[in-house]
C-alpha cells in the first residue's frame, strides 16, 4: 500500500504452504492509502504458471477533523465546529453560529452566538448584538471602551457607546453612571437624574434625591 507520495506504508507477503485461493489482508495502521500494488513470483520447479488477481479491495476509515469526501480533501463548512459527515457534508453534532445541527442552515439571532447559538451576547455590547461565530460586539460597546471586546469600563467622567459621551456638567465630581450617564449626585443648585434642573428657591444645595440637602435659614 502506497501513500500519495508513492511511499510504502504497509506491505504483506504470503509465505504459507500450500497456497490458498483467497487471502484476507488486514491493515490496522492509520494512514491515507493512495494506491495498492500486487505482484507475484514464479515458483522454481512448478509446472503451473502463477497468476494473481485482485478481486476486491475495501478500505474503511474516517477523515481528519475538518475534512470530508472519499479522499478527505474537501474542507467542512465553517459552520461545523470541527467535523462533518464524510459523505454528505452535514455537520455532526454541533454548529458554530447556527442553531440546527446537522444541517446548520439557521443563523443565530442577533443576541446569540457560538455552538448551536447557546451563548448570549455580552451585556456590554451595544444593542446586545455580537458576531455569531466569535461573540465579539458588532455595533460598539455600551459603557465600555475597548471595542470589539468591550471589557474595559469607561474612564471617570465618560459614559455611553464606546465611552464617547462626557458626564453632564453639573454632576458632582464629574461622576455619572458609565452606561446611561445619570449623575451620582449634583453640584449645589441643581437637581434631577442628569442635574440639569435648577433647585427651587428654598434650597441652597442639591436636592437630587428629591429633598433639599441645605435649606435657606429664613425658611427654617
Amino acid at each position: 500500500m502506497l501513500d500519495s507520495n508513492n511511499l510504502t506504508i504497509y506491505s504483506y507477503q504470503n509465505n504459507s504452504e500450500p497456497t490458498r485461493l483467497v487471502y484476507t489482508v488486514l491493515n490496522l495502521k492509520a494512514g491515507a492509502v493512495a494506491a495498492v500494488r500486487i505482484s507475484q513470483k514464479n515458483i522454481i520447479g512448478s509446472d503451473s504458471v502463477p497468476f494473481v488477481t485482485l478481486n476486491e479491495f475495501e478500505a474503511f476509515g474516517e477523515c481528519l477533523p475538518g475534512f470530508w469526501g472519499l479522499n478527505c480533501r474537501n474542507v467542512c463548512e465553517s459552520a461545523c465546529s470541527s467535523s462533518c459527515e464524510a459523505e454528505h457534508l452535514k455537520c455532526n453534532t454541533m454548529c458554530i453560529g447556527y442553531t440546527d445541527p446537522p444541517q446548520c442552515s439557521i443563523e443565530c439571532k442577533a443576541t446569540q452566538w457560538g455552538p448551536n447559538c447557546l451563548n448570549h451576547c455580552s451585556f456590554s455590547c451595544y444593542n446586545s448584538s455580537c458576531d455569531k461565530l466569535t461573540g465579539l460586539c458588532l455595533s460598539g460597546c455600551l459603557g465600555y471602551q475597548d471595542f470589539p471586546y468591550c471589557t474595559t469600563k469607561c474612564n471617570k467622567a465618560y459614559y455611553g457607546v464606546n465611552c464617547t459621551n462626557s458626564c453632564p456638567s453639573n454632576c458632582l465630581n464629574a461622576t455619572c453612571d458609565f452606561i446611561y450617564g445619570k449623575c451620582s449626585d449634583c453640584t449645589p443648585g441643581y437637581t434631577g437624574d442628569y442635574c440639569i434642573n435648577p433647585c427651587v428657591a428654598t434650597c441652597f444645595g442639591s436636592n437630587h434625591k428629591g429633598t433639599c440637602s441645605t435649606v435657606f435659614s429664613e425658611y427654617l
